[in-house]
């Protein structure tokens, strides 16, 4: 018998990904998705950072502009810098 237990296991979070992009953008400012993708370590690290993008434009915290079609994807942080983001992770959860 051979063990799948290792195929299922999360190497990283929406979550973890909300949090360290938040830091970044709420610094930067304005990225692209391939800056603020460049340090992952895989493909699901970067699907995972691609949703947590999503998660916090689905919470006003950031913005999307493409330039050119199929061009760079730019980030921009829009989000009040005080504002808690407990409650993204919450509803990251859910």
């Amino acid at each position: 018998m051979v063990s799948t237990a290792h195929l299922h296991m999360p190497l990283t979070s929406v979550r973890e990904q909300v949090d360290i992009l938040s830091g970044r953008l709420a610094r930067l400012r304005r990225a692209t998705f391939r800056q603020l993708s460049s340090d992952c370590g895989g493909t699901y690290e970067i699907v995972a950072r691609f949703l947590a993008v999503l998660e916090l434009y689905r919470n006003g915290r950031v913005s999307f502009d493409q330039i050119a079609p199929l061009g760079d994807l730019y980030v921009s942080w829009v989000a009040d810098d005080q504002r808690d983001d407990r409650a993204i992770n919450e509803k990251v959860d859910e």
